[in-house]
C-alpha cells in the first residue's frame, strides 16, 4: 500500500484525545484531537500539569482514585472524568488509561473519548431515579394511609366488641332489675303484709320465723346491691395502664381470697407468667375472683388444689371482624382446680351477672361476670371448660401491650 500517513499523522487525527504525562504531571505529549477538544494549543498544554484540564470535582477524583489506580494496577479502564476546555466549558469524557515504558523512561498514556451520549443517558437514569423516588414518596404516603386505616379498623373493632359486651351487660342488668331484685322486695312485702293485717295473733315462734325470713330477703336484697355497685365501679374505675408482674398480683390476690372467705388454705401450684400491660387493681380483683370461685365450688371431702400454666401465643387482635388478621404476643393463662365441676353446656352461662351453678354456694354469682367484664376492657378473652366432679378450667387470653 503506498502513500499511507505515518504514525504521527495518525496519532494527531485519532478519534481521541491523546495525552502521556509523567508521574509529577507534566505533560509531555498531547496530540491534534484533545487540543480541538480543549480549545488548546499544544504549547500551551506541553510541560503543564495535567490537572489543569481537569474540573475540580474530577481533580480531586484523579488525586484520590484516579492516578493512584494507574500506578497500583498499571492501568485503567473506563473511567469517567469531566474535563474543563480553555473557556471553561464541562467536557465528559470516558478514559483509558496505561503505564508506558519509552526509552527506559515510564509515561503514563490517557486517552480520551467524549460521552455527550452518555451524559443524555445519565440525565435520563437521574430522571428515572427521580420518578423510583417519587414513587417511593408516594408509595411511603400509601403505606401511612394503610396503616392510618389499619389503626381505625382496629380502634372499630375493639369499640364493636365493647359495644357487644356492653349490650350483654345491659341484657343481664335488665333480668337482675326485673327479677332477681323483685323477688325479695316481693317477699318482703308479703311478710310485712302478713305481719301488719294477720287477723288472729301470731305465736312468738311463728313471728321470729316471719323476721328472719325478712332478714334473709334484705339481706339478699343488699347483697345484689353491692354487687352490681361493684360491677359498675369496675366498668367506670379508669386507671393508667402499666407492665404488671403478673406473679406478684397473683400472690396478693391469693391473700385476698383466704381473707375474704375465712378460708384456712389450699394448694396452688404455679409457673412465672411473663410480665403484661394491664390495670393493676382490676388484674388482681381478677385473681381474687377466680381463686374465690374455686374456694366456693370445692369438694367438701377433698383438700382444694389449684393449678395455674401460662405459655406465650401468636393470637389475632381482631375480635369482631373476622375477616382482619393481624397477630400479636399474647399470653394464655390457664387456671384449673379439682372442684366440683358443672356440665359443660352451662360454659357461657357461669359468665353471666348474677348466674350460679350451685345454689349452696356461697357466693352472689357475681365472680365471673366481673373477670369477663376486666378481660373485656383489657381487650382479651376468657373462657371455661368443666367436668361434673372432676373440675373447671379457666382459659384467659391477655395481650402482653395494651393497644394505645
Amino acid at each position: 500500500m503506498k502513500n499511507l500517513p505515518d504514525a504521527q499523522e495518525i496519532l494527531n487525527f485519532m478519534p481521541g484525545g491523546c495525552i502521556l504525562f509523567e508521574d509529577d504531571g507534566s505533560i509531555e505529549f498531547v496530540n491534534q484531537t484533545i487540543c480541538e477538544l480543549l480549545e488548546y494549543q499544544e504549547d500551551e498544554l506541553l510541560n503543564q500539569n495535567v490537572e489543569m484540564i481537569f474540573t475540580v470535582a474530577s481533580r480531586i477524583f484523579y488525586q484520590t482514585q484516579f492516578y493512584p489506580l494507574i500506578r497500583l494496577r498499571g492501568g485503567a479502564n473506563e473511567v469517567f472524568l469531566s474535563l474543563r476546555s480553555k473557556t471553561g466549558d464541562r467536557i465528559p469524557s470516558m478514559v483509558n488509561a496505561k503505564r508506558v515504558t519509552f526509552n527506559g523512561q515510564t509515561l503514563n498514556l490517557c486517552i480520551f473519548v467524549t460521552v455527550y451520549e452518555g451524559q443524555k443517558h445519565e440525565k435520563e437514569l437521574l430522571k428515572i431515579n427521580e420518578l423510583r423516588q417519587l414513587a417511593v414518596e408516594e408509595n411511603e404516603v400509601l403505606n401511612n394511609l394503610k396503616n392510618e386505616l389499619e389503626l381505625h379498623q382496629q380502634q372499630l373493632d375493639r369499640q364493636v366488641t365493647a359495644l357487644k359486651q356492653r349490650n350483654q351487660e345491659y341484657a343481664q342488668l335488665s333480668k337482675v332489675l326485673s327479677h332477681d331484685l323483685r323477688e325479695p322486695i316481693r317477699k318482703i312485702g308479703m311478710f310485712t303484709d302478713i305481719l301488719l293485717n294477720g287477723k288472729r295473733k301470731a305465736e312468738a315462734e311463728e313471728l321470729t320465723g316471719i323476721y328472719q325470713k325478712i332478714q334473709n330477703c334484705f339481706l339478699k336484697l343488699n347483697n345484689m346491691t353491692t354487687s352490681l355497685q361493684r360491677f359498675v365501679y369496675v366498668d367506670s374505675n379508669v386507671e393508667k395502664n402499666d407492665k404488671l408482674d403478673v406473679n406478684d398480683l397473683l400472690q396478693e390476690a391469693k391473700i385476698e381470697a383466704l381473707t375474704l372467705l375465712n378460708f384456712e388454705s389450699f394448694e396452688l401450684e404455679t409457673v412465672t407468667i411473663p410480665a403484661i400491660e394491664g390495670q393493676a387493681s382490676q388484674i388482681r380483683l381478677l385473681f381474687t375472683e377466680l381463686l374465690k370461685n374455686a374456694i366456693q365450688n370445692k369438694k367438701p371431702e377433698q383438700p382444694l388444689r389449684i393449678q395455674i400454666k401460662a405459655v406465650l401465643i401468636e393470637e389475632n387482635i381482631y375480635q369482631f371482624n373476622k375477616g382482619k388478621y393481624r397477630y400479636t404476643e399474647h399470653v394464655k393463662i390457664e387456671v384449673t382446680d379439682n372442684g366440683t365441676g358443672f356440665d359443660n353446656q352451662y360454659n357461657s352461662y357461669i359468665f353471666g351477672l348474677l348466674n350460679k351453678m350451685h345454689a349452696a354456694s356461697t357466693g352472689a354469682g357475681l365472680g365471673l361476670a366481673l373477670c369477663k367484664q376486666i378481660i373485656s376492657r383489657h381487650y382479651g378473652t376468657i373462657s371455661a371448660s368443666s367436668i361434673m366432679g372432676q373440675g373447671t378450667s379457666i382459659v384467659i387470653i391477655l395481650p402482653l401491650t395494651q393497644p394505645e
